[in-house]
């Protein structure tokens, strides 16, 4: 056919030859571009055949999508159905895993592309029948396209192909090891036996091995309706648990149990997208102010904020900040110190009340480093077997009384009793 004439379309050389027939590069005189040409073989169909793929044909072509080869025209040249359709550049899905082993984010980004390509042609009402590896071209700008939609049905075998094909009387066609199950049981084709072939495309792409090996093709096709495979994390272990998951519910004997197209795009934009942290709480620990107002106590309360936020940075889930920062906010309002900072907790939580923070830091701090408890207690001084201490890097060490009640010395014996503070924290 080479030079000739194909309606609007002057043949150019060609591209290759199929079960089907022969490709054919072509150049569209009207519009000035190139095109390929896929002429069937003579002999491939009778009236009533070449009708329905026309038919199937012209359905195909009305599918329109990016990761779809784009079928431009369906005519007859002397007496035989030619298909006129993109021409893309670039290697099938089969040639690239014969070459070299796929990224699982490749994996997921080819297989989400293929799920959107079927879940277009599914709404359509366009069954594909002939799903494989060798049917999916990978383009040079690393996106796919799936190829020879509604062509399956004229597949006949031929020792071009690399697997065999099959096709009988009730309509049953496609590649082994591809075919759903049910198309062997002798049962309808539908969109659950592309889903079907693409859990094996999907196996493929994550361990470089079909499901399905068996010796001869009776072996193959009693594999598909009896054995399950082997998981595909058991080839290759980078395969994520989830991926091994959606794999298995697609190669599933029960088409009904098969996800749908759009949930396969959910779940694989799942598995590739990054793990991501949860977020982290921000705290800050505002230096403590001395309920006796004496400077020479001053600095302990920047003691015992800087010991409380060292421990609190141990924990993972809080994001704190450090002493350094929180300096600068000494004897401000806490409420406006937490917005100038940007977290999501002060301590203390107000400055009217600092006796109560600090009682809460006592216990907290006090009690992870000597296992005392920090405990306001009612007990006078007097009768308290073991007083509560902290220790801080300061010129002195202090007793902390704060779990006691101390009696002023010198009043009289009906003097009344105060609670007292850690002279620490003032």
């Amino acid at each position: 056919m080479l030079e000739q004439q194909v309606g609007r379309y002057r043949v150019t050389g060609k591209l290759g030859q199929g079960g089907m027939g022969e490709i054919f590069s072509a150049y569209d005189e009207k519009l000035k571009r190139t095109v390929a040409m896929k002429v069937i073989a003579g002999g491939q169909l009778d009236a009533d055949a070449q009708r329905d793929f026309l038919r199937e044909a012209r359905a195909a072509a009305a599918l329109d999508h990016p990761f779809i080869c784009t079928v431009h025209e369906v005519l007859e040249h002397d007496g035989q159905p030619v298909i006129v359709m993109e021409c893309v550049e670039g290697e099938t899905l089969a040639d690239r895993l014969a070459r070299e082993t796929l990224d699982i984010r490749e994996v997921c980004r080819y297989g989400v592309e293929i799920a959107e390509a079927l879940a277009a042609a599914h709404a359509r009402g366009v069954v594909h029948r002939d799903i494989k590896s060798g049917n999916i071209m990978v383009t040079a700008a690393g996106h796919v396209k799936v190829m020879d939609f509604g062509l399956a049905l004229i597949a006949t075998a031929s020792p071009t192909d690399e697997t065999e094909r099959i096709a009988d009387a009730a309509g049953v066609a496609g590649t082994l090891p591809y075919i759903a199950p049910e198309l062997l049981r002798g049962e309808r084709a539908g969109a659950a036996a592309d889903l079907f072939a693409f859990g094996v495309v999907l196996y493929e792409m994550a361990t470089r091995r079909r499901p399905f090996s068996g010796a001869t093709a009776a072996l193959v096709m009693s594999e598909i309706l009896e054995r399950r495979p082997a998981p595909a994390r058991q080839l290759n272990s980078a395969v994520p648990p989830a991926l091994d998951e959606l794999i298995a519910s697609l190669l599933d004997k029960q088409p009904s149990r098969r996800p749908a197209a759009t949930e396969i795009m959910a779940s694989l934009r799942e598995i590739a997208a990054p793990a991501r942290e949860k977020p982290r709480r921000a705290l800050a620990v505002l230096p403590f102010r001395a309920l006796t107002g004496d400077p020479d106590s001053a600095h302990l309360g920047v003691g015992l904020a800087d010991a409380i936020t060292s421990e609190l940075a141990l924990v993972r889930p809080l994001l704190v900040r450090p002493t350094t920062t929180i300096l600068a906010f000494e004897g401000h309002d806490p409420i406006e110190a937490g917005r100038e900072l940007g977290v999501d907790a002060v301590s203390p939580a107000r400055s009217s009340a600092p006796a109560r923070g600090c009682a809460s830091a006592c216990s907290s701090s006090t009690s992870r480093r000597s296992g005392r408890c920090g405990r306001r207690r009612s007990t006078p001084r007097s009768k308290m077997s073991s007083p509560c201490r902290t220790r801080f890097r300061a010129k002195s060490s202090t007793r902390c009384s704060s779990s006691s009640r101390r009696t002023t010395r010198g009043n009289s014996a009906g003097a009344r009793s105060r609670p007292a503070t850690c002279s620490s924290c003032g």
